[in-house]
């Protein structure tokens, strides 16, 4: 709290407080490559997630001589806020932190764990890591982070619950299933179904529907889905308009 609060009484028109990537010695010039691009694109996953859409990207701002350790600065958009990239920087961290503690941190989808784990590859030990800094915090990147990344991602969980998507591409070869093309996202989701479900399928084909059932992830990436029920959605032009709602108000009073 006392970070943030430092934070906040930052003048908007200030810059925000830079990061530092330091690299171990004798790491080839490959490996400092997927070190910079890797934390970059975890910086803009974890940005992405927080909803600041503000920070465009990473520049170096500045390298200490006789080392290899490189000043970062977030590339804000016009007029964009800076305590937007401050609350980016301190996520990072925290989230860093709490991976040390083998749990996912808010904001660390599978693809921001997997620029963790290319960013703790390049350890050469325990004590000679890369090393993320800012305002006065430091999260060394050791090898046990690169293990914790892996295992979130590969982690597989199952629970009951929902999803609302667009029914296309039905196949019957071998065990039946159908693509639902997830409402927010496009996102692509495997579904699974019994043979007894086949109408209703096909008469929800190309529709916005409502899945119920056994939801099976990979990390936080949707694995399949095996379908018990499903509820099609009424075609915009179904629904009930303004005067139809107030003639169903009118007469349940």
């Amino acid at each position: 709290m006392e970070d943030m609060r430092k934070h906040s009484e930052r003048s908007p028109t200030e810059k925000p407080t830079p990061i530092e990537v330091s690299v171990p010695i004798g790491i080839s010039v490959q490996k400092l490559s997927v070190v910079m691009a890797s934390f970059n694109s975890l910086y803009k996953e974890v940005s992405k997630h927080l909803g600041v859409a503000d920070v465009k990207d990473l520049l170096v701002s500045r390298h200490r001589e006789g080392s290899l350790i490189i000043e970062c600065s977030p590339s804000l958009a016009e007029h964009a806020d800076p305590l937007e990239a401050e609350r980016v920087s301190i996520a990072v961290l925290d989230g860093l932190e709490q991976l040390k503690e083998g749990t996912r941190p808010i904001g660390f989808t599978n693809a921001a764990l997997r620029h963790v784990a290319r960013i703790s590859s390049v350890a050469i030990s325990d004590d000679i890591t890369v090393v993320i800094e800012s305002g006065g915090r430091s999260v060394k990147c050791a090898h046990t982070l690169e293990s914790v990344a892996k295992h979130l991602v590969d982690l597989r969980t199952m629970s009951w619950g929902s999803v609302e998507g667009t029914i296309q591409m039905i196949s019957t070869r071998g065990a039946p299933s159908f693509n639902l093309y997830e409402v927010l996202t496009d996102e692509r989701i495997e579904c699974h179904f019994r043979s007894n479900l086949i109408e209703s399928v096909k008469e929800s084909l190309e529709n916005r529907v409502v899945v119920y059932g056994e939801i099976h992830k990979k990390g936080d990436e949707f694995a399949y889905v095996k379908v018990e029920k499903i509820h099609r959605r009424p075609p915009s032009d179904e629904l009930p308009g303004f005067d139809d709602i107030r003639g169903i108000l009118a007469d349940s009073r």
